[in-house]
């Protein structure tokens, strides 16, 4: 029973494939057949089950685009219009476009837009509306001469003939150089004459590659008098959810330039984006809303005026959007935002961005968790906001993510940590309890200097407590940070890594380990440093290992006499000069 089972399953299963295959057969018998009124059937079977992604490996396995190829150029027109229509549907699919492509299709189809059938130059058109959605199939019609046929298209006395052409151009018009080449060829006049057509299909076409030509800086000047961004900030507030989206994503181009963000919002248009930043509407509409804003976020120019159309609140909002895509484009405003930027940093902090941007840390999108954790990074060279960080709760989220397996995001999290370890004894705490202080004693030895220099100033303030003393010498970690000492450039690192081998000093059951380990030797090699604050923490270890006798001999062999001499004459301040001296009346 389970035997036949398997089999009833397996048949189950491989019918489709074989009825595909069979139905493939016999469309490809006969479209090479000599008959008509076969090719005919067959390119109408072929628009059918070309709708079904399932289909289309097969369909291309079986060489139908060489077909379809081939009978463009037939010399019945109902073929050539058949052929046209089912390379439409199946250009569909991106894989049917790389092959409509390599295999010169669209040279094929911009050679039809002149055929003396207007049904084949209806389906070429709409072909190449279908191809040129993506950037190599605008090349390539480019190349293929495609520019002047379809100029010619918008001048014809057929509505259809004209909105097919200026659909196609409101693709293609995303490549620049055909911008410049139907800037040259008088494209951009004929499309602003268009601009009064009485049908709403060719007028919203005209926007849209006009849409793509307003952020070209040398034909914006000949399109501004028509008034067309007006136009595109009325149409995002339109009822058409598809008109909105089109105006949104032209008015995203136009925001990447600083002088048209200036005419957006001279134009009352920052208000009109901050709504398309409303919950209720589609996610495209949102994202495209987004993508303007973060063009303003960093345009100091303009941030006061996206900050009084209550834009703060409404990016704040989309955090919490149940989709991980918006939501990623949300934090990415705000690291934008506060980048370099004291004051919007404490605005961010003010409206209560900080526990949402935590809140982003356990995300599963991978891009949401490194922006958030960047963002914060950013944010802590405000105290006040490293203060809300950690009153947030965000030291048990950055804890888990020293075990991220992206040096990035392992590296923001334990330099966030770095920056609240010393605001409290709690904080210490809870490092030590939850078992952390192991783990950051491994990123010591990570490839990464940065993740190594982050991981010092974590656990080297932690060194004052018995417990985490008796881990980093219980895991051998006293090595570990004479490597990052050696290898820092850091002052801070240096001077907080000195300051934790004056805290094992201090206790004499550690003072073999400092002088077997290579610490001693790293210590007194900074005791010319240029720095003083980290000449000032090398002196003082130097001084608890002189004060040992036991210590003297190995620190004579060293050549620390002659180092500290060195110190004594040439000290910056009288106090380093006497903790010198000090060390070489010990030794001597």
């Amino acid at each position: 029973a389970a035997y036949e089972a398997r089999q009833a399953d397996s048949g189950a299963s491989q019918q489709p494939e074989d009825k595909i295959h069979i139905v493939l057969r016999q469309v490809k018998q006969m479209l090479l057949s000599a008959n008509p009124e076969a090719k005919s059937k067959a390119l109408k079977v072929l628009v059918n089950i070309g709708r079904t992604e399932s289909n289309i490996k097969p369909i291309l396995d079986n060489g139908i685009m060489q077909l379809l190829h081939k009978h463009l150029k037939s010399d019945d027109w109902t073929i050539r219009e058949g052929s046209a229509r089912a390379i439409g549907v199946l250009s569909e699919w991106p894989a049917c476009e790389k092959a409509a492509r390599d295999e010169g299709i669209i040279l094929s189809l911009v050679q039809n837009l002149t055929h003396a059938s207007e049904v084949v130059i209806l389906q070429s058109a709409k072909a190449l509306i279908t191809l040129t959605k993506e950037p190599e199939s605008q090349k390539a019609l480019r190349a293929s001469g495609g520019l002047t046929q379809l100029l010619n298209m918008m001048d014809s006395p057929n509505e259809m003939f004209v909105l097919q052409a200026v659909w196609t151009f409101s693709h293609v018009l995303e490549d620049e150089q055909f911008q410049q080449d139907f800037y040259e060829a008088g494209g951009v006049r004929k499309l602003l004459m268009l601009l009064g057509s009485k049908n709403p299909g060719i007028q919203f076409r005209v926007l849209v590659a006009l849409g793509n030509l307003i952020s070209n800086a040398n034909i914006y000047p000949i399109i501004e008098k028509a008034a067309v961004l007006k136009r595109f900030l009325l149409l995002l507030d339109s009822k058409s959810p598809i008109l909105r989206l089109q105006a949104a994503k032209a008015t995203e181009r136009m925001s990447s330039k600083g002088a048209l963000r200036s005419e957006i919002t001279r134009n009352g248009g920052m208000e009109t984006l901050v709504r398309l930043l409303d919950p209720d509407n589609d996610q495209e509409l949102i994202m495209a809303g987004l993508n303007c804003l973060i063009n303003f976020a960093t345009d100091k120019k303009q941030i006061l005026s996206f900050k009084q159309a209550g834009g703060l609140p409404a990016v704040l909002q989309v955090l919490e959007h149940s989709n991980h895509i918006v939501q990623y484009q949300g934090i990415r405003f705000f690291c934008a935002f506060v980048d370099k930027d004291e004051l919007n940093k404490e605005i961010s902090r003010a409206i209560g961005f900080i526990p949402r941007c935590i809140g982003l840390l356990t995300s599963s999108h991978p891009g949401i968790q490194k922006t958030a954790v960047e963002t914060l990074v950013e944010l802590c060279s405000s105290p006040k906001c490293v203060e809300t960080i950690q009153a947030g709760g965000g030291l048990p989220p950055l804890l888990s993510l020293i075990d991220h397996q992206s040096d990035d995001i392992k590296e923001s999290a334990i330099l966030i940590i770095s920056h609240i370890v010393s605001r409290d004894e709690s904080v210490k705490q809870t490092i030590i309890s939850t078992g952390s202080v192991k783990k950051i004693i491994h990123l010591l030895r990570s490839p990464s200097l940065k993740i190594k220099e982050a991981s010092a100033l974590v656990l080297c303030p932690l060194c004052s407590d018995d417990q985490v003393r008796n881990f980093v010498m219980t895991l051998n970690g006293i090595p570990s940070l004479v490597s990052v000492l050696q290898s820092s450039g850091d002052e801070k690192v240096q001077e907080i890594v000195l300051s934790a081998f004056n805290a094992f000093i201090r206790e004499a059951q550690y003072h073999d380990l400092i002088m077997q380990t290579g610490a001693t030797e790293a210590i007194l090699s900074f005791l010319n440093n240029p720095r003083v604050i980290v000449q000032t923490a090398a002196i003082r270890c130097t001084l608890l290992l002189c004060a040992n006798e036991s210590n003297r001999a190995g620190l004579c062999s060293l050549n620390a006499v002659s180092l500290l001499q060195q110190l004594a004459g040439n000290a910056p301040s009288p106090s380093l000069q006497a903790a010198a001296t000090k060390c070489v009346s010990f030794l001597q």
